[in-house]
């Protein structure tokens, strides 16, 4: 969230970081880390729902201390 409000939060190539932005880069990733993990690797993991979190982190204005601190509502 910090680096879409300052005016420095660029890309190398120039480009805003924006929640637009930051949504369209998590949607390429995600199944690119899937292609890398392979299907049962994949499957093990709790990718999808790790993006959503990352998400919700990112792009709401709460302040969130550590990543982690909201991820222990995930853990089983």
């Amino acid at each position: 969230m910090r680096w879409m409000r300052s005016p420095k939060g660029k890309l190398q190539d120039g480009r805003k970081i924006t929640e637009e932005l930051f949504r369209t880069l998590l949607e390429e990733e995600l199944p690119k880390v899937k292609t890398y993990l392979g299907d049962e690797a994949w499957k093990a993991g709790k990718y999808e729902e790790s993006a959503k979190l990352f998400e919700s982190i990112t792009t709401d204005d709460r302040y969130v201390e550590f990543l982690t601190l909201p991820a222990y509502d995930y853990v089983d």
